[in-house]
């Protein structure tokens, strides 16, 4: 069943607005495994979108105050060809705890969970790494993919390591339209190398204030802590609205004789 079901055939009319003050529109279901709000869009449109012009408002602000299980925010896409993501952010994605990513184990499918982490740094890098094995004369070149030079800037730094045996490995040539050349091994000698550039793409030449890495809280967020439990600091020093309070109000949970009691009052003063 739905609490509100509304329908429209047009184009660019709105089936459901709200507008008002802490919550234009809210959902709320009393079902355990219920949806408080869904939203379906066509073939080009939007399930659901929400927008914000505040410094401290949030486009979308997902909450869950319990649970073993439980996610503020959930995407998902279908399996399929294309570009799909359950989630993208067309900038900067910011998170104060790990970033991991975690799938089935694949020993124990049923009862694990097999959890990795990405990697962290002052830099915005890109790695590329392989094996080559050199030619007759101890030598060989490595080639990088085509758009390396287009995404990364000249600050490169270069790992190498000889399998099977010590040897003087050396750049012998840094990069260069794309290539590299490795020596001073044993011809035949398999080599394994690493690539560390820093990301110099057009988001990045027209925002190079991104890479900043030691950043002045000011405005609203002076004085203010993203984690501030963490610094034996309350709740109310956060930077950012961590529960519902003053976001979502919850709609009473309304028992079955209270629902019942209220139909009755409906059904006195439709008959006076």
């Amino acid at each position: 069943s739905h609490g509100l079901y509304s329908s429209i055939t047009s184009t660019t009319a709105a089936a459901v607005l709200g507008i008002g003050g802490n919550s234009a529109v809210q959902g709320q279901t009393t079902v355990a495994a219920g949806i408080g709000a869904a939203g379906f869009g066509g073939a080009n449109g939007d399930g659901v979108y929400g927008t914000a012009t505040g410094n401290l408002g949030y486009g979308v602000n997902g909450f869950v105050s319990n649970g073993t299980s439980a996610i503020g925010v959930y995407g998902y896409a279908d399996a399929g060809s294309g570009t799909r993501f359950g989630g993208f952010f067309d900038n900067d994605l910011g998170s104060s705890g790990t970033k991991p990513f975690m799938i089935d184990h694949p020993m124990d499918p049923a009862n694990k969970l097999l959890k990795h982490f990405s990697m962290e740094s002052p830099e915005v890098l890109n790695m590329y790494r392989g094996n080559i094995v050199l030619g007759p004369s101890g030598e060989a070149t490595v080639t990088l993919p085509s758009y390396f030079e287009s995404i990364n800037n000249q600050n490169y730094s270069y790992h190498l390591t000889p399998v099977g045996a010590p040897a003087q490995l050396y750049i012998k040539q840094e990069i260069n339209n794309k290539e590299f050349v490795v020596a001073g091994g044993a011809p035949g000698m398999k080599v394994s190398w690493t690539v560390y550039a820093e990301r110099n793409d057009p988001y990045l030449q027209q925002y190079p204030e991104e890479r900043q890495v030691e950043i002045q809280k000011t405005g609203a967020n002076a004085g203010k802590y993203i984690s501030p439990a963490l610094y034996g600091m309350p709740a109310n020093m956060s930077m950012f609205k961590k529960t519902h309070e003053g976001l979502l109000h919850p709609a009473k949970q309304v028992s079955a004789e209270e629902n019942q009691s209220e139909k009755s009052k409906q059904s006195v003063k439709s008959g006076e």
